[in-house]
């Protein structure tokens, strides 16, 4: 679930004393809050989840927030006098220990704020109806593991003031998120947000914990295995290399997004592909390659077998030439980029970087040194 209710269950759940977090408070307070969702109060910004300060303050969602009425609402809320969180907390202590509660019988993590997937998998299996109404539980949970929860917020519901006391510290929840959200951004770059499509804009929104955010994610997943495929790859490999990245990134991608039960969004897959793309490139570019298709190894590539010999064995003498440093260094980066010295020496041109201009220099001032010499005698 996203930010709007894992703020309120967060509120609830936590110790002030100590500042730590009851698992079992925290589950069973937020799978009751998954019987609203902000469908209910602004329909047409169903793809927020609280985490972007920047989406939540786009010109569309400011009018849309504005034209929910819930500013209004929560004017009034925020006027009473009740204690939200307290009441919340003691119905929740009190069915804890009327039922014996643990996170053994309720088939809970050790630590349900930091891994909420069973709480998402709990609201998707019981509860049924249209969100932008309002959801309500269904007599049985689809899956057993899912129906001692179920019972638990069947029961909680029973109290006729819950429900209201919950449905309001959402509304503050979203009002609070909405109206923190524009002095969390720099309005240069809103400008720039702006222009890209929402879907674009939203594609690695999650409502779910996030680790460095989504791109973050295919970033270093995606390039991560495509580095590894470049530096284990051949020649035939290396070429593979651009078809195998995006498949690679599409495959990760729709795992990542399988584990998170996330909504299909097709920027979450051309994104990511995009990303493995660069680092295809990237690693091209830095990883051992071939050159077989550069136009600058033509002349080379053109040459017949018995040819192509006799110029390797031509490079490794003019290799034989060089000063001790410059032989140490061809040496270390022939070796990192997988090359014999004699292919490394003929493909300066390609893969020589830095090393091109010293080596050709070199053999200037010697060349010029041997004709001094000539001339002398």
């Amino acid at each position: 679930m996203c930010k709007l209710h894992k703020d309120v269950a967060i509120v609830v759940a936590k110790n002030l004393n100590t500042g730590e977090i009851d698992p079992l408070i925290y589950s069973i307070t937020l799978c009751a809050l998954a019987k609203f969702w902000i469908d209910k109060y602004i329909p047409d910004m169903s793809h927020i989840d609280g985490y972007s300060d920047y989406e939540m303050s786009t010109p569309d969602a400011r009018k849309l927030y504005h034209l929910s009425g819930l500013e209004q609402e929560v004017a009034q809320i925020k006027a009473e006098k009740s204690d939200r969180k307290g009441f919340l907390r003691q119905a929740a202590e009190q069915i804890i220990t009327e039922q014996r509660l643990t996170l053994v019988n309720l088939h809970l993590p050790k630590n349900p704020e930091t891994s909420p997937r069973f709480l998402d998998k709990v609201m998707l299996d019981i509860y049924e109806g249209d969100p932008r109404q309002e959801l309500s539980l269904k007599p049985v949970a689809g899956k057993p593991e899912f129906e001692p929860m179920r019972r638990v917020i069947e029961t909680i519901y029973q109290n006729p003031s819950y429900q209201q006391a919950l449905e309001n510290s959402l509304k503050l929840s979203i009002s609070n998120l909405f109206t923190n959200a524009p002095n969390n951004i720099s309005p240069d770059l809103l400008k720039l947000y702006s222009c890209f499509s929402v879907g674009l804009r939203t594609s690695f929104a999650s409502c779910s914990l996030h680790s460095g955010g989504g791109v973050m994610t295919h970033a270093v997943v995606c390039g991560g295995l495509n580095t590894a495929i470049g530096g284990l790859s051949t020649t035939l490999m290396n070429t593979a290399m651009y078809a195998v990245a995006p498949v690679v990134a599409v495959g990760t991608t729709y795992a990542v997004e399988k584990y998170r039960m996330n909504d299909f969004n097709p920027y979450k897959f051309i994104v990511p592909v995009v990303l493995s793309l660069s680092a295809a490139f990237a690693v091209s570019k830095f990883l051992p390659h071939e050159h077989s298709a550069d136009p600058k190894m033509a002349s080379f590539y053109g040459l017949n077998p018995q040819q192509r010999q006799v110029e390797l064995q031509s490079q490794y003498k003019r290799y034989l030439n060089l000063s001790i440093g410059l032989r140490s260094e061809i040496e270390k980066e022939a070796k990192r980029q997988d090359m014999s010295i004699s292919m490394f020496m003929a493909s300066l041109n390609v893969c020589g970087g830095d090393l091109t201009p010293r080596i050709n220099e070199y053999e200037r001032k010697n060349t010029l040194n041997s004709n001094e010499r000539e001339l002398k005698r």
